[in-house]
């Protein structure tokens, strides 16, 4: 994410505002803890939208962990411009401590002309890279992790890798209670999006949104109709 991502034009501001409450109304009262941000492939805008997202419920005065969970083609912490090890795979193997992956950076959502000010979002980067990728987020000590942040949290979000190529985000979905499927307009086709909603449909995942990505404004300016098609679920 770079600094404009970090900061955000006012339409994408909203429109992960109009996300963030979909999935807090989602089950009202019980707004979903752990959040799997996922797609059918690749270069859908996942780690995008889970960035935002991450942004928006941070901004909101929630306590927000972000984790970089595709461990095959992470992308996040150099967006941000952080080293990504040590990270999540560091941790799962044995080899660094909690403390030593914990990243926690500031973000503004908004622009400085309307008075938004910054917020803390603490980050776990991917780490070192492995060649056990799903076994790791499959393993006893991820899932004990999850149970452990979300008890410390009030959200954490996961940008986890596509569905479609590798396993990796089945081993995680499990542990989730919402997942939010990013497919991107006239990208996504029509078999793909099936064939990820019949993957999701194999773990016991109670709670699936859709975000639609790359979605431009009808005309310039109209930033309300680009948030409401941005967040339809």
């Amino acid at each position: 994410i770079s600094d404009r991502s970090r900061r955000g034009s006012e339409r994408d501001v909203e429109a992960f505002r109009i996300v963030r409450r979909n999935l807090e109304l989602l089950e009202p009262g019980l707004p979903p803890k752990i959040i799997l941000v996922t797609s059918a492939v690749a270069e859908e805008g996942k780690t995008t939208v889970a960035a935002s997202l991450a942004v928006a419920i941070a901004s909101a005065g929630h306590r927000t962990l972000l984790i970089e969970a595709d461990l095959r083609r992470p992308a996040l912490a150099s967006r941000l411009g952080i080293e990504s090890a040590p990270g999540l795979t560091d941790y799962l193997m044995g080899k660094a401590s909690p403390q030593e992956v914990l990243r926690t950076i500031q973000v503004t959502e908004g622009s400085s002309q309307d008075g938004s000010s910054l917020h803390s979002l603490v980050l776990i980067p991917s780490g070192s890279r492995s060649s056990t990728a799903a076994e790791l987020v499959g393993s006893a000590r991820f899932k004990e992790l999850l149970q452990q942040v979300s008890e410390n949290y009030d959200a954490v979000v996961l940008d986890a890798a596509p569905l479609l190529p590798v396993s990796d985000t089945l081993e995680i979905a499990p542990s989730a209670d919402a997942v939010v499927l990013c497919v991107r307009e006239s990208q996504t086709t029509r078999e793909q999006a099936a064939a990820a909603k019949t993957a999701l449909a194999r773990v016991p995942v109670h709670r699936v949104g859709v975000v639609v990505t790359g979605i431009k404004p009808k005309r310039a300016g109209d930033e309300v109709a680009y948030a409401h098609a941005y967040a339809q679920a």
